[in-house]
C-alpha cells in the first residue's frame, strides 16, 4: 500500500472511529464531551481518532488479516472471512492485539507530551493508563481489547471490508 493510499484509508476510518464511539456511547447510555461530528472535533480529538486509525491495519494484518476496499476482487474462494471467521480471529489475536493497541495508544499520547499521572487531568496531559499493558487494572485491560473487537464494525462502517492477508 503506497503512503497516498495508506493516508486515504486513515483518512476514512478515523471518522468511522468517532462515529463508531458516538453510537455505543448512546447504547450504552455514556456521557461524553464531544458529542458532535467528526469534522466539528477539536484538533486534539481528531488527532487521537487518527492515531487510532494509523493503529488498525497493522493490528489486523499481525492477525492476519486486512483492510481493503469493497470493490477488490483480486481474492479468491476462502479469503473473505465472515463476521465470525473474522471475529474468531481476532479472538484468538486478543491480547497481543490489545497491548499492540494500548502500546500505540501509550506512542501517541507520550509523542504529545502525555505523562503518567494518578488521576487523569487533561490540561495537565496526566493519565493513569500511561503505563504497560501488564500494570493495568483487569478493566482498563478490557478497554484495550474492546477496542480491538470493534475494528470490524468500524471498517464497516468506513465503508471498507476485511480479508484474510496473503499468506508468504
Amino acid at each position: 500500500m503506497s503512503d497516498s493510499e495508506f493516508n486515504s484509508l486513515i483518512a476514512t476510518l478515523a471518522p468511522a472511529i468517532h462515529e463508531h464511539y458516538r453510537a455505543q456511547s448512546k447504547r450504552e447510555g455514556w456521557t461524553i464531551k464531544y458529542d458532535v461530528p467528526y469534522a466539528d472535533l477539536p484538533p486534539d480529538f481528531q488527532s487521537a481518532n487518527l492515531a487510532a486509525a494509523r493503529r488498525i491495519p497493522g493490528i489486523l494484518e499481525k492477525a492476519g488479516l486486512k483492510i481493503v476496499s469493497p470493490e477488490v476482487t483480486e481474492f479468491g474462494p476462502g479469503d473473505v472471512p465472515s463476521e465470525e471467521e473474522t471475529r474468531a480471529v481476532l479472538e484468538k489475536n486478543i491480547e497481543a492485539a490489545a497491548i499492540a493497541d494500548h502500546e500505540g495508544w501509550m506512542a501517541d499520547k507520550i509523542a504529545l507530551g502525555w505523562q503518567y499521572g494518578l488521576q487523569r487531568d487533561d490540561e495537565a496531559r496526566l493519565h493513569p493508563s500511561l503505563v504497560p499493558y501488564e500494570d493495568l487494572s483487569e478493566v482498563e485491560k478490557e478497554k484495550d481489547r474492546s477496542a480491538v473487537r470493534n475494528y470490524p464494525a468500524v471498517v464497516r462502517r468506513a465503508g471498507l471490508g476485511i480479508r484474510f492477508s496473503e499468506i508468504s
